[in-house]
């Protein structure tokens, strides 16, 4: 959904999908608990954390030597 640290953007976000069921709870979300949607909510709205700054640099690193040698770029620069 959107980080927990925002839970209007959570808020938002999640009545976009009260047309499947979805009934947010804002006092789970505050409460930084992994469930956080209500008890009558048709669909459940689990939190999952995620590190993204550490997958993209996970990914880039490993682009980075097989993509190199073919560009003949080497982190951006050009060997002679």
């Amino acid at each position: 959904m959107a980080a927990r640290t925002d839970d209007a953007a959570a808020r938002r976000i999640a009545e976009k999908f009260a047309w499947l069921g979805v009934v947010f709870d804002p006092a789970a979300n505050a409460a930084g608990k992994s469930l956080i949607s209500r008890p009558e909510s048709r669909v459940a709205v689990l939190v999952v954390p995620t590190d993204e700054e550490l997958m993209i640099a996970q990914h880039t690193l490993a682009f980075l030597p097989k993509h190199a040698a073919k560009s003949g770029m080497l982190l951006g620069m050009q060997q002679q």
